[in-house]
Protein backbone atom coordinates (compact mmCIF):
# COMPACT_ATOMS: atom_id res chain seq x y z
CA UNK A 1 0.00 0.00 0.00
CA UNK A 2 0.90 3.63 -0.77
CA UNK A 3 2.12 5.91 2.07
CA UNK A 4 0.49 8.95 0.67
CA UNK A 5 1.42 10.74 4.38
CA UNK A 6 5.53 10.25 2.71
CA UNK A 7 4.50 11.90 -0.32
CA UNK A 8 5.22 15.53 -0.61
CA UNK A 9 2.50 17.06 -2.86
CA UNK A 10 -1.00 17.18 -2.43
CA UNK A 11 -1.24 13.14 -2.99
CA UNK A 12 -4.91 13.09 -2.07
CA UNK A 13 -6.01 15.52 -5.31
CA UNK A 14 -3.29 13.83 -7.56
CA UNK A 15 -5.21 10.43 -6.78
CA UNK A 16 -8.60 11.78 -6.98
CA UNK A 17 -7.95 13.75 -10.52
CA UNK A 18 -6.46 10.22 -11.51
CA UNK A 19 -9.72 8.34 -9.79
CA UNK A 20 -12.24 11.11 -11.85
CA UNK A 21 -9.68 11.17 -15.36
CA UNK A 22 -10.34 6.62 -15.31
CA UNK A 23 -14.23 6.95 -13.58
CA UNK A 24 -15.95 6.33 -17.10
CA UNK A 25 -13.96 3.22 -17.89
CA UNK A 26 -14.24 2.49 -13.94
CA UNK A 27 -17.94 2.31 -14.54
CA UNK A 28 -18.04 0.36 -17.91
CA UNK A 29 -15.03 -1.76 -16.85
CA UNK A 30 -17.85 -3.26 -14.21
CA UNK A 31 -20.80 -3.06 -16.81
CA UNK A 32 -18.76 -5.03 -19.07
CA UNK A 33 -18.42 -8.23 -16.41
CA UNK A 34 -21.89 -7.96 -15.42
CA UNK A 35 -25.42 -6.06 -14.68
CA UNK A 36 -25.50 -4.19 -11.93
CA UNK A 37 -27.32 -1.31 -9.76
CA UNK A 38 -25.91 1.76 -8.97
CA UNK A 39 -25.93 1.31 -5.25
CA UNK A 40 -23.44 -1.63 -5.71
CA UNK A 41 -20.60 -0.08 -8.01
CA UNK A 42 -18.48 1.90 -5.33
CA UNK A 43 -18.04 -1.80 -3.22
CA UNK A 44 -17.61 -3.66 -6.68
CA UNK A 45 -14.27 -1.19 -7.50
CA UNK A 46 -13.20 -1.00 -4.18
CA UNK A 47 -13.04 -5.03 -4.13
CA UNK A 48 -11.76 -5.98 -7.21
CA UNK A 49 -9.18 -2.91 -6.92
CA UNK A 50 -7.86 -4.73 -3.38
CA UNK A 51 -9.54 -1.36 -1.52
CA UNK A 52 -7.29 0.88 -3.97
CA UNK A 53 -9.67 2.30 -6.54
CA UNK A 54 -12.73 4.65 -5.76
CA UNK A 55 -14.82 6.84 -7.19
CA UNK A 56 -16.70 9.46 -4.19
CA UNK A 57 -20.08 9.13 -6.00
CA UNK A 58 -20.56 7.94 -9.21
CA UNK A 59 -24.43 8.87 -9.87
CA UNK A 60 -23.20 12.03 -12.16
CA UNK A 61 -21.16 9.56 -14.26
CA UNK A 62 -23.41 6.85 -14.68
CA UNK A 63 -26.12 9.37 -15.77
CA UNK A 64 -23.96 10.29 -18.49
CA UNK A 65 -23.15 7.36 -19.51
CA UNK A 66 -26.76 6.49 -19.39
CA UNK A 67 -27.67 9.72 -21.80
CA UNK A 68 -24.68 8.71 -24.30
CA UNK A 69 -26.92 5.03 -24.80
CA UNK A 70 -23.90 3.24 -23.47
CA UNK A 71 -25.95 1.55 -20.34
CA UNK A 72 -29.72 0.60 -20.27
CA UNK A 73 -32.11 -0.14 -18.02
CA UNK A 74 -32.33 -3.95 -18.07
CA UNK A 75 -34.58 -5.60 -15.10
CA UNK A 76 -35.79 -5.33 -11.55
CA UNK A 77 -34.91 -8.50 -9.40
CA UNK A 78 -33.92 -8.24 -5.40
CA UNK A 79 -30.36 -7.62 -4.68
CA UNK A 80 -28.14 -9.49 -2.10
CA UNK A 81 -29.29 -6.65 0.31
CA UNK A 82 -33.10 -8.03 -0.44
CA UNK A 83 -34.12 -5.15 -1.84
CA UNK A 84 -35.71 -4.76 -5.42
CA UNK A 85 -33.29 -3.23 -7.09
CA UNK A 86 -33.32 -1.46 -10.87
CA UNK A 87 -30.00 -3.71 -12.70
CA UNK A 88 -28.25 -2.17 -15.46
CA UNK A 89 -26.67 -3.64 -18.72
CA UNK A 90 -23.98 -2.11 -21.11
CA UNK A 91 -24.81 -1.09 -24.93
CA UNK A 92 -22.72 -2.50 -27.90
CA UNK A 93 -21.87 1.11 -28.14
CA UNK A 94 -21.07 1.04 -24.36
CA UNK A 95 -18.83 -2.14 -25.26
CA UNK A 96 -17.28 0.21 -28.46
CA UNK A 97 -16.41 3.30 -26.24
CA UNK A 98 -15.17 0.78 -23.01
CA UNK A 99 -12.92 -0.71 -25.58
CA UNK A 100 -11.60 2.74 -26.89
CA UNK A 101 -11.15 3.66 -23.46
CA UNK A 102 -9.15 0.55 -22.36
CA UNK A 103 -7.00 1.00 -25.73
CA UNK A 104 -6.10 4.75 -24.61
CA UNK A 105 -5.45 4.09 -20.91
CA UNK A 106 -2.68 0.67 -22.57
CA UNK A 107 -0.99 3.30 -24.46
CA UNK A 108 -1.09 5.30 -21.90
CA UNK A 109 -0.26 3.17 -19.32
CA UNK A 110 2.48 1.72 -21.21
CA UNK A 111 3.87 5.62 -22.15
CA UNK A 112 4.32 6.04 -18.52
CA UNK A 113 6.52 2.88 -18.21
CA UNK A 114 8.33 3.80 -21.26
CA UNK A 115 9.17 7.16 -19.91
CA UNK A 116 10.01 6.06 -16.60
CA UNK A 117 12.34 2.97 -17.73
CA UNK A 118 14.11 5.80 -20.20
CA UNK A 119 15.63 7.48 -17.21
CA UNK A 120 17.73 4.84 -17.06
CA UNK A 121 19.00 5.13 -20.22
CA UNK A 122 19.01 9.12 -20.55
CA UNK A 123 22.84 9.50 -19.33
CA UNK A 124 24.61 7.46 -21.35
Amino acid sequence: MINYEAISCDSKSVKDNLNRALAEFYLLEIFSVSDCYIGEITEILKKRSGDRLSIISPYKIFYRLAESGYLIEKNKRIAPDGRLRLYYTITESGRAYHSALLEMYSCFSDGVKIFLNEKDNSHE
